[in-house]
């Protein structure tokens, strides 16, 4: 399919991450695949069972509104938009859908959380260029930043 998968959670760079998606599609006249994953842990922080319940419910239903908010903003602003949300493994579900979709691109966020924690942890662009052939756009956290000339 020619299309742009763009990758969006409920962080503050989604906004960012899909105005670069639309953009993208437009200049290729190309639709967007927009996807969102919602995992286990959110909610993590919480320690007191009552409590992780709660915050957990709230955690999703706020991030349900969020990807709702984005899928209507793509819909307006977009050549055409498709849409799907996977749970479990972030990395392991772009891969999957990347692989079923078979996009141009994709368009995703660097949050930039720092040398150490990609060590340690990994990171999910990173899982991503790892795993698929495909061209990866990545959006800064900071809006600031630009390449130097």
């Amino acid at each position: 399919m020619d299309t742009i998968m763009v990758c969006v959670d409920s962080s503050r760079i989604s906004e960012r991450i899909l105005d670069t998606g639309i953009d993208l599609a437009r200049a290729f006249d190309v639709p967007i695949h927009l996807v969102t994953v919602h995992t286990e842990g959110s909610a993590s922080h919480v320690t007191a069972q009552s409590d992780y319940q709660a915050q957990r419910a709230k955690v999703a239903t706020a991030a349900s509104k969020k990807f709702q908010a984005l899928s209507a903003r793509a819909k307006e602003n977009a050549v055409g938009c498709t849409v799907n949300v996977g749970k479990g493994d972030v990395v392991d579900f772009l891969v999957g859908e990347a692989r079923r979709v078979n996009p141009r691109m994709i368009v995703m966020g660097s949050h930039g959380k720092g040398a150490v924690h990609h060590l340690v942890v990994g990171s999910v662009a990173g899982g991503v260029l790892k795993n698929l052939g495909l061209p990866v756009v990545l959006v800064p956290v900071d809006p600031k930043v630009r390449p130097s000339t």
